[in-house]
């Protein structure tokens, strides 16, 4: 992950922070949020701190497919980002690899930049470490010799003991047959 990248780091990272604390969010239950209800929020959010975010845009995830699937945010028209997130009252599966399998696709097909996989948990119980190493195993995309790209995990949980917010990164390197 370059320095660049840092910055799109610190700005999940702010946007968890501010989502778990009680002066901010006031009477809202922001934890109980759902994927759905939190990506608006979250691309106004990246509006205003990178400038540039393009929402949904169209990407593949498996070969001669025609139906197009959608990357949550591309920022600065290079850096694709996926979000997902797991609720207070949701399993250990909303942030698991192979619920995010389609997601993780997406990002292994995109070839124009960075591309990062966002999770927040807000469920007070945060995957161990050996789930999250599973997220370095990626799908296949069938037969063929696919352009592919390697993808960041961004993993986000509180941590009760240390009383802060954490964030683990996980990187993946996916290789091309031969």
């Amino acid at each position: 992950m370059t320095r660049k990248n840092d910055r799109i780091i610190k700005a999940f990272y702010r946007i968890y922070d501010a989502m778990r604390d009680k002066a901010f969010t006031k009477s809202r239950k922001i934890t109980e949020y759902n994927e759905k209800e939190l990506l608006i929020p979250v691309r106004f959010y990246l509006l205003g701190e990178f400038g540039n975010v393009t929402p949904e845009c169209q990407s593949y995830t498996d070969p001669g497919q025609s139906i197009h699937k959608r990357i949550d945010f591309v920022i600065n028209e290079k850096i694709a980002v996926e979000f997902a997130v797991r609720s207070k009252n949701d399993g250990p599966g909303k942030v698991a690899a192979k619920t995010n399998e389609t997601e993780i696709k997406k990002l292994i097909r995109w070839t124009k930049g960075p591309a990062i996989l966002v999770l927040f948990d807000f469920s007070g119980s945060p995957l161990p470490i050996e789930v999250l190493h599973k997220f370095k195993l990626p799908p296949t995309l069938g037969s063929g010799n696919h352009k592919k790209s390697s993808y960041w995990v961004i993993y986000y949980w509180y941590d009760y003991s240390a009383g802060e917010s954490r964030h683990i990164q996980i990187g993946t390197q996916v290789k091309r047959k031969k």
